[in-house]
């Protein structure tokens, strides 16, 4: 049985038995090309319910962001930040006062997961790393139960393909079964661009829908830097940053961090 998550290539099975007094021993070996995926374990709910209860909110509330005009849902009285291109004037003539048109909203707001490795010039330990890699596949998990499409891009290297991880958006059994086999057999180690790259490429791209969690336990003044330029843009943007117990930090470094960045969370563990 596999101890920890990854992708186990099975490329031979020797068959071994004998005969019925005992006295020969039969050996056959079969070739094979079978590979057993083992998915990375997911984080207890209750472990992760109270800490990112805001988090989960923010993204639900989020899902619903644009009214779609050819879906018509009703009318209500006028408020003042209404636009006038919204008033009803046959319905407002007919009850002697200003009433506007509703509609309903249309689903457009995507979630990206950002797992941003770099063991190079961090001091951060490998359990913080699988962590964070954990927590992915537990909130693509819990996002895409609310039927809120997920991406998943990470710096790390697959270590089948040789490539950088890419999961497009997607909501559906077989895209978090596709999610939790490219965090299994991803390679956290091993990069080929900086984390900075990584979140320029996202920024060039970022639109007003987009709702990024980065996930890394990195946090070099530079990557704080590009945080602060990406929450300053269209979308909305939230870091995770895993901390294990070993690592000690004191009370004002965490006070400094909380203050310096808004939506940054320490998760704990």
């Amino acid at each position: 049985m596999a101890a920890q998550r990854g992708i186990y290539r099975i490329i031979g099975v020797d068959l071994i038995s004998y005969d019925l007094f005992l006295t020969t021993k039969l050996v056959e070996t079969v070739q094979s090309d079978a590979r057993l995926v083992v998915y990375p374990s997911l984080v207890q709910t209750e472990e992760i319910r109270i800490p990112y209860e805001k988090l989960m909110g923010d993204v639900i509330t989020r899902r619903f962001s644009q009214e779609d005009p050819y879906q018509f849902r009703g009318i209500r009285a006028y408020r003042p930040e209404d636009e006038l291109k919204r008033i009803n004037f046959k319905a407002s003539a007919k009850n002697a006062e200003w009433l506007v048109n509703t509609y309903e909203y249309t689903l457009q707001s995507r979630v990206r997961l950002v797992l941003l490795c770099d063991r190079t010039m961090n001091l951060s330990n490998e359990s913080e790393y699988e962590r964070a890699l954990h927590l992915a596949g537990t909130l693509a998990s819990m996002i895409e139960e609310q039927g809120i499409p997920v991406a998943v891009i990470s710096n790390g290297m697959e270590t089948e393909t040789g490539r950088e991880l890419q999961i497009p958006a997607g909501c559906s059994d077989d895209h978090i079964r596709g999610v939790w086999e490219g965090l299994a057999g991803l390679d956290t180690a091993v990069i080929t661009r900086s984390c900075l790259e990584v979140l320029e490429e996202i920024e060039a791209e970022k639109g007003e829908d987009d709702f990024i969690i980065l996930l890394t336990p990195y946090r070099r003044e530079e990557l704080i830097r590009k945080y602060l330029e990406l929450s300053a843009g269209p979308g909305s943007v939230r870091w995770i940053s895993p901390l294990s117990e070993n690592r000690l930090y004191s009370e004002n470094e965490v006070l400094d961090m909380d203050e310096k960045l808004e939506n940054f969370m320490y998760d704990r563990f």
